[in-house]
């Protein structure tokens, strides 16, 4: 289909002006890079996407999800930086 080539595509990698809004809270990774700097980080990060490898990484992902969702249940009704907490998170699953 033609959404599958865009999706697929290392052609079609321009964001729109909507990206602008996040630029500053995710900064320039994969999401948000465009050009050479997309096509590097695409190059460094694809081989860790292959299913195989991450079924190797279930188990750590569901176990540091699940300390991450404790420690937010534990401050249900505070003001959480979400930034600061999903940050830990991925850094401890990497």
């Amino acid at each position: 289909s033609h959404c599958q080539h865009i999706v697929d595509s290392n052609e079609e990698i321009m964001k729109g002006a909507e990206y602008d809004n996040i630029e500053r809270w995710l900064g320039q990774g994969l999401l948000i890079s465009t050009g050479d700097r997309w096509r590097a980080k695409r190059k460094m990060l694809t081989p860790m996407f292959y299913f195989k490898m991450l079924d190797s990484y279930m188990e750590t992902m569901n176990r540091q999800a699940r300390i991450c969702v404790d420690l937010l249940e534990r401050k249900s009704g505070q003001e959480v930086d979400m930034y600061r907490t999903v940050k830990l998170c991925a850094l401890d699953i990497i």
